[in-house]
């Protein structure tokens, strides 16, 4: 059965009134001061308090608009700055993986072609869009960064020396990506790292071992 896909595009945070707390309440606890959270929320005096969601976009795939599309099970979705909404559905029967929608649902296109070759995708492991509202794609399987535009055109790849579970663009350049270990020199596990913009290793800041007696762990 399709799935409806709910965006809540928009968060408003509006002052309770109704809290009996006017001030906040502290207390020390073995020489470390202490905020003591209560059950009504504290209402201090131009401070939010209280958070509400509201529905702006809504996207319906037994909808008829939406049926020659072939989504059936959306794994997530992403918006960009402009409020465009990207639906990735990994396990889709198109010869795509990426649905571009515009802020109100409207259908745009369809990018992310599956493949082997330059700029074709085997996986989506993670899917981040930077601040120029480029679009970077982890592809776990074969063990590239790929980067697409904001209109789903093919930019540039980056093989990577590792099998990557994500990567996340920094303000530097450099990337903050998770890998498997190496080689029999490393413990097994995956490695939290530090790369530059070639994917060379910077740095290795956390190590994550696989759970013990699981014998069907794949890196």
């Amino acid at each position: 059965m399709n799935k409806p896909l709910c965006i809540i595009a928009g968060i408003s945070l509006l002052a309770a009134c109704g809290g009996r707390q006017s001030q906040v309440d502290r207390a020390v606890e073995n020489g470390v001061e202490v905020v003591l959270n209560h059950l009504e929320p504290y209402a201090l005096k131009g401070q939010p308090s209280q958070i509400d969601l509201k529905e702006e976009t809504r996207i319906d795939f037994e909808k008829a608009e939406y049926s020659g599309l072939g989504l059936k099970e959306p794994d997530f979705a992403e918006a960009d700055p402009q409020g465009n909404i990207y639906v990735v559905e990994q396990f889709s029967y198109s010869e795509y993986f990426i649905y571009k929608f515009s802020p109100d649902g409207k259908f745009i296109k369809k990018f992310g072609k599956k493949g082997q070759g330059p700029g074709e995708i085997q996986g989506i492991y993670s899917f981040v869009i930077n601040k120029s509202g480029h679009i970077l794609i982890s592809d776990r399987s074969a063990s590239k960064l790929l980067e697409f535009d904001a209109d789903g055109n093919f930019v540039q790849e980056t093989k990577a020396h590792y099998v990557l579970r994500e990567a996340i663009p920094l303000e530097n350049g450099n990337y903050l990506a998770v890998r498997n270990s190496k080689d029999s020199s490393e413990s097994r596990g995956w490695y939290l790292c530090i790369f530059g913009p070639d994917f060379n290793e910077v740095k290795s800041l956390l190590h994550e071992s696989p759970p013990r007696g699981n014998r069907n762990m794949r890196y």
